[in-house]
Formats: structure tokens, C-alpha cells, sequence
């Protein structure tokens, strides 16, 4: 079962629930919402799992709000990202992805993240390269089903290391 948990929707969970940041394209809210299409998807592939899905993604973002409403975002979106067990950042191709990429060199060495990115992203070297230099794992993808098996995998590792 999966929980999502956004900033503009709450829930409840525990400092030992497996926590996943859903980290990537969002270009304030004109992308592809790969979100809510991962969360569904994981919700029915790991139906004998639990975990939090944070998911920045806001319904109903405002490009130009002010900057109380940007920092509280940034703030909500910080706070998450450090307490997540597993970040998957998705960066589309389409997409200039600038908070991404910063998150990508911040919350990279943290040795808790999985990227997918293609080699049509404008920038792929440097997500390639910066991969490299950290030890990121880097899938040659942006497809929900390939990110949905991977964070499967990594939810099965931790769940049979616990049994």
C-alpha cells in the first residue's frame, strides 16, 4: 500500500515507515504529472509493501506566487528529501529541470537516490557525469513501469533484509 503525502495534502506517518521522495521534472505543474502515474502504479505492484510516497507535485501551483508560498514549498520539499530513505529523481527530456539538477548535486552523494534520465535530457552529460562521480545508480529512462520496478526491487532488498 502506498501513502501519498503532498504539501497540500497531509497524512500520517512514522519515523520508521520507508519513505520515498518523488524528486524531478515538474516545471510548475506544465509537465507530465509522472507522479500520480507512479504512485498508482506502485500502489498495485507493491500491494504486500508499505511506504510513504512523498510527492512535491501541488494540484493547484501557482507560477507566480509570491515568495512566502515559494519558501514554504522549498521548506516542505527540504525537509522531506532528508528524512526519505530513497529519493527517485525523474528528469524529463523536455524539460530544463534547474531544481532538479540542484537537487541532484546536493541530495546525489547522500548514497539514497536513483535517477532516470535519458540521453535526449540537454544537460544528460552532466546528469551522467555527476552520477558517475557519486556512485548514483542512473537508468537510461523517464517510463513509469521502469521506475516503478526499480524502486520494487529496492523495496523487496530492504523488505528481506528486515524478514
Amino acid at each position: 500500500m502506498v501513502v501519498e503525502i503532498r504539501p497540500d495534502k497531509k497524512g500520517t506517518y512514522y519515523p520508521d515507515d520507508f519513505k520515498v521522495f518523488l524528486a524531478g521534472t515538474i516545471d510548475n505543474g506544465d509537465s507530465e504529472d509522472w507522479q500520480e502515474k507512479l504512485i498508482h502504479m506502485m500502489d498495485d505492484e507493491l500491494k504486500n509493501r508499505f511506504l510513504i510516497a512523498f510527492n512535491p507535485r501541488r494540484k493547484n501551483w501557482d507560477a507566480n506566487a509570491g515568495s512566502d508560498a515559494v519558501e514554504k514549498q522549498i521548506k516542505w520539499e527540504e525537509d522531506r528529501l532528508d528524512e526519505s530513505d530513497l529519493i527517485v529523481m525523474v528528469i524529463k527530456e523536455g524539460s530544463k529541470s534547474p531544481i532538479s539538477l540542484l537537487e541532484l548535486g546536493l541530495y546525489g552523494p547522500s548514497g539514497r537516490m536513483i535517477v532516470f534520465c535519458n540521453d535526449k535530457f540537454y544537460r544528460y552529460t552532466n546528469v551522467k557525469m555527476t552520477c558517475e562521480k557519486y556512485l548514483i545508480p542512473l537508468v537510461n529512462s523517464t517510463d513509469v513501469k521502469d521506475i516503478c520496478n526499480e524502486i520494487k526491487k529496492v523495496v523487496d532488498e530492504i523488505w528481506q533484509t528486515k524478514c
